[in-house]
C-alpha cells in the first residue's frame, strides 16, 4: 500500500464529504432523531427508546458531526473522554478494512 497515495485519498475524501455535509447543515436537510429497533420483533423495548428525539438542524459541518457521535454512539466530543472513545472508534474502523483489503488480495491464509 501506497501510504501517501492513501493519505493523499483520505483527506480528499474529507474535504468532499465536508462540503456535502457543509451544504445538508446550510438546506437544513441534515436531521437526526430517528432511532429504529432492531432485533427479533417480540423483544422487548428498551426504556431508553426515543424513535422521534426533537433535535435542531445544526448550523455547521463540525456541529453535525459532535450530534451525530453523540446521538449515533453516545460520544461528547467536546470532553476528552468522547474523543477518547471516537479514537477507538476510528481503530477499530481502520483494523476492520486492514482485514478485509489483506482478505481480498491476498485471500484466506
Amino acid at each position: 500500500v501506497d501510504f501517501k497515495q492513501f493519505a493523499k485519498f483520505i483527506k480528499k475524501y474529507g474535504e468532499l464529504e465536508d462540503g456535502h455535509l457543509q451544504a445538508a447543515c446550510d438546506e437544513q436537510n441534515f436531521v437526526l432523531g430517528k432511532q429504529r429497533l432492531v432485533g427479533p420483533a417480540d423483544a422487548p423495548t428498551p426504556s431508553e427508546y426515543t424513535p422521534d428525539l426533537p433535535i435542531e438542524p445544526p448550523a455547521t459541518s463540525e456541529l453535525a458531526r459532535d450530534q451525530w457521535y453523540d446521538i449515533k454512539f453516545g460520544m461528547d466530543l467536546t470532553k476528552y473522554e468522547g474523543t477518547q472513545k471516537q479514537r477507538g472508534l476510528f481503530q477499530s474502523y481502520l483494523e476492520g478494512l486492514h482485514w478485509v483489503m489483506r482478505y481480498y488480495f491476498r485471500g484466506p491464509d
